[in-house]
């Protein structure tokens, strides 16, 4: 590895709890969707939220069970949840903010209302001094390109992937190791009608078709009957 990158990840190198001192008062911080949402960093904001000010933390799809449930009113965080599922009872009796987001629309939303951090999980730095954000390439890196200020968490269980979702060592401000054990949606057998949708479904797919795959046995049973199809793109 290039030991110009080596000695800039020692200098970046810090806890958690030091990497959301970053985070100025009266701003937003954004994560990445879902099972990409870095654990470690959150509920470091988390602990800080007798000392900050008006700081708004949003991200989509809120599988894992963060210390996010531990925000209390008087605090100075404020969580914006877009499709809530663990903390939907939380938004519905104010606790939390939801703002619906059409999930095309959010990069535009993010530039209008002016980011100033993101945190993402990312895989190990490779030689050249890039980060995968790879199950984070979603609404997190174009907001990240518009943020003030980078946060990454780094774990090994992230897996590197193609395309574009990387971020280079020099845009990044802290750097914190942490594994993660990341999340994973149980199997769900579809049952007979479901199989029967599910082949249905599959006579309208072309080869060569992109397809877009939702969650459930509905989803599964489609997937299962698209098995001898040739060429598929995924979204």
């Amino acid at each position: 590895m290039n030991n110009k990158y080596k000695e800039m990840y020692r200098q970046k190198l810090m806890s958690a709890d030091e990497a959301v001192k970053l985070i100025p008062d009266h701003s937003i911080v954004l994560t990445n969707v879902a099972v990409g949402h870095p654990v470690a960093l959150v509920n470091a904001l988390v602990r800080r939220q007798d000392e900050i000010q008006d700081v708004e933390l949003f991200y989509v799809v809120d599988l894992y069970d963060t210390d996010i449930k531990n925000i209390h009113p008087e605090s100075g965080l404020k969580v914006d949840l877009g499709y809530p599922i663990i903390h939907r009872r939380d938004i519905q009796e104010g606790k939390f903010y939801y703002t619906p987001v059409r999930f095309g629309d959010a990069a535009r939303i993010f530039r209008e209302r002016k980011v100033a951090t993101t945190m993402h999980l990312v895989a190990p730095m490779d030689e050249h001094g890039y980060f995968c954000m790879g199950l984070g390439a979603d609404y997190g890196l174009a907001a990240m390109r518009l943020a003030d200020r980078v946060l990454v968490q780094v774990s090994s269980t992230v897996p590197r992937s193609h395309g574009e979702n990387f971020v280079h060592i020099s845009q990044v401000d802290a750097i914190v190791e942490a594994e993660q054990e990341l999340f994973k949606l149980p199997e769900i057998p579809p049952n007979e009608n479901e199989k029967i949708i599910g082949q249905y479904c599959a006579e309208f797919v072309p080869d060569g078709a992109t397809i877009q795959l939702g969650i459930g046995g509905i989803p599964n049973a489609a997937a299962t009957a698209l098995i001898n199809k040739k060429d598929l793109g995924v979204h």
